[in-house]
């Protein structure tokens, strides 16, 4: 019995100190996850919720809960080891595109 728990307690010691970095690694990717979707979002009143994370350190996918201006939809939220962040929006709630204007503009070359 003692052998048992001997091998427990070496194996604890072994996890808990990456099972701490992911912990904070998972709230710095939620954190920037929920900034990059208010940005996208813009505007719109948003009430983002955090439901899951699944993957390791090279890829994690967050999953978050999206209701804006009364439509509630799913977001993942893809983060790579390199902090690169992208969104996979739902079907119902998605991003506010930008709107640009571009100037027409013509040159007369010699008038």
């Amino acid at each position: 019995m003692k052998l048992n728990t001997l091998v427990i307690a070496a194996a604890a010691l072994m996890v808990l100190p990456q099972a701490a970095s992911a912990s904070t690694k998972t709230a710095d990717h939620i954190a920037s996850c929920t900034s990059e979707i208010q940005s996208s979002m813009g505007a719109t009143a948003t009430d983002i919720d955090f439901k899951a994370v699944r993957g390791n350190s090279r890829l994690q996918t967050l999953t978050f809960a999206i209701d804006a201006n009364g439509t509630s939809d799913t977001v993942k939220c893809k983060v790579r080891r390199k902090g690169a962040v992208e969104i996979v929006w739902g079907k119902s709630v998605k991003p506010v595109m930008a709107k640009s204007v571009q100037a027409k503009t013509e040159t007369n070359a010699g008038e």
